[in-house]
């Protein structure tokens, strides 16, 4: 034990010499910044946007949805099992279009957004001289100082962040097989005489 207590008020001295030491009060208090991802993702004003514009595209998609299957549902109880085949195709063909259209439209402005948060980040890091930014998620332990969560809010928020247009939910035409007969020309050989 006495073995150990020399060594250790020796760099307790040491510890102290350097943190009075002058050159080391120009150096910034706290040379990193601690960023909680998970906040500026639900409290951004650029994260609401996005969200509420998948949310219209979901609820517009869920309308045109169920408009089909309520013509499927009348067509089941008029018996018309034509009909219903049909309106099932179109139905299920429907559901898988819009799953892709809501996916690449999460992944777009997900994209945009995380771009967003990258550079207001790196423009933080240089305004304040800080030598990294970590996320809050991955650190054990930090000084509530460090944490840069609400300026970096803030400068999101004073960006304009712009998405584009909403996609289209209009499905195109599905091509016709390739054992599909092709359109007669007519008037063609009267034309060539």
């Amino acid at each position: 034990m006495k073995k150990h207590i020399l060594p250790i008020i020796a760099i307790t001295s040491m510890l102290c010499m350097f943190h009075d030491s002058p050159a080391l009060a120009d150096q910034p208090a706290i040379p990193f910044g601690i960023v909680q991802i998970t906040k500026v993702y639900q409290e951004s004003q650029g994260a609401r946007l996005a969200a509420e514009r998948t949310n219209q595209l979901q609820k517009a998609a869920a309308e045109k949805l169920q408009s089909i299957k309520d013509d499927l549902e009348k067509a089941n109880a008029a018996n018309n099992k034509e009909l219903s085949g049909k309106l099932q195709k179109e139905y299920d063909a429907h559901i898988y279009f819009y799953q892709n259209v809501l996916k690449q439209e999460q992944e777009h402005v997900f994209g945009i957004f995380q771009g967003a948060v990258t550079n207001a980040m790196e423009k933080y890091r240089k305004e304040h001289h800080l030598s990294a930014i970590f996320s809050a998620e991955y650190m054990m332990s930090f000084a509530p100082e460090a944490d840069i969560t609400a300026p970096l809010i803030e400068l999101l928020d004073a960006e304009k962040i712009e998405y584009g247009e909403l996609p289209s939910l209009t499905m195109p035409p599905l091509p016709e097989p390739a054992n599909a007969a092709a359109p007669k020309a007519e008037g063609k050989s009267s034309q060539s005489a």
